[in-house]
């Protein structure tokens, strides 16, 4: 279902800041019904990430990053060439020859590698058959967003919704087709560059993205999370490893919302749990539990 605004006249800018654009993005999805515990914001970082922690604030949901990377020739930097994704996802406007041969895909390839690892996307098994609502502050060219999509829609998610406030008519309608729903605040002819339409578009660093994440009570970390038990002493007590997620130390509160036993079993209860401190930096949980069937 590909519901688009009709055609009106927006004039720039639109909103004072990212933030206001996801207080009204979240306003217009609020009308949606989002499954309990089956559904996950995407937001696409590092600017779709204050957009998509403003709908998580306001509507409860869970919210996760999926990093992508535009690639581009290093003499005009703005104009995307070609983006690529989780999965091994890349999309082209031309075919991509000179990029490979000049080192620029390899370049962004390793970049989203570290920033997945720093912000800690989701492990892909942990979004099959869910409902995934993906989120950027803006779509002009499309191209990072497409590879985004592409990427998602191999996990055979339940749903796949795109939410942007601003996004140029004809990429929305090139877009449409990947996608379940398109909700989009301003569909706009020709739109040039994303940050008109914004009185305040800083540019984020991945402290301030990390920052967002760990101020929001329902981020969906549970994708960096190893488990398993916890056999020593004769004990059954569940581990539940952190080894990615910038936000450790916050894991006790972040879980609480989403409902440990969804993920864990049926034995172990929020209050069960607490975070543990690792000798070389890795945060994890241990909870407690009533049984010792899972220890030799």
């Amino acid at each position: 279902e590909h519901l688009m605004p009709a055609p009106m006249v927006f004039h720039p800018p639109l909103w004072r800041s990212r933030q206001e654009a996801g207080a009204a993005l979240a306003d217009r999805l609020r009308a949606q019904e989002w499954p309990t515990g089956q559904t996950v914001l995407l937001a696409l970082p590092r600017g779709g990430v204050p957009v998509g922690a403003e709908v998580a604030r306001r509507l409860g949901l869970p919210l996760a990053t999926w990093s992508v990377r535009k690639v581009a020739d290093p003499s005009s930097p703005e104009l995307a060439i070609g983006a690529v994704a989780a999965g091994g996802v890349v999309v082209w406007r031309d075919g991509g020859e000179r990029a490979r041969e000049q080192g620029w895909l390899q370049k962004e390839e390793r970049e989203l590698a570290r920033r997945q690892a720093l912000f800690g996307d989701p492990d892909p098994h942990h979004l099959q058959g869910r409902h995934l609502v993906v989120i950027d502050d803006g779509i002009a060219t499309g191209m990072t967003v497409r590879a985004a999509l592409l990427s998602l829609k191999q996990l055979q998610p339940a749903s796949l919704t795109l939410a942007v406030p601003v996004v140029d008519r004809e990429v929305a309608e090139e877009l449409a087709p990947l996608v379940n729903r398109l909700e989009a605040l301003a569909l706009v002819d020709d739109l040039r560059a994303v940050g008109l339409w914004y009185e305040d578009f800083n540019q984020l660093s991945d402290r301030e993205v990390i920052a967002l994440l760990g101020q929001n009570q329902t981020v969906f970390c549970l994708s960096a999370f190893h488990i398993g038990w916890d056999c020593s002493n004769g004990s059954s007590d569940l581990l539940a490893f952190d080894h990615r997620a910038p936000w450790s130390r916050h894991v006790s509160q972040l879980l609480k919302p989403l409902g440990l036993s969804e993920f864990m079993g049926p034995r172990v209860e929020p209050h069960d749990c607490f975070p543990v401190p690792h000798q070389q930096g890795i945060g994890y949980l241990k909870c407690k539990v009533d049984s010792t069937e899972q220890c030799p």
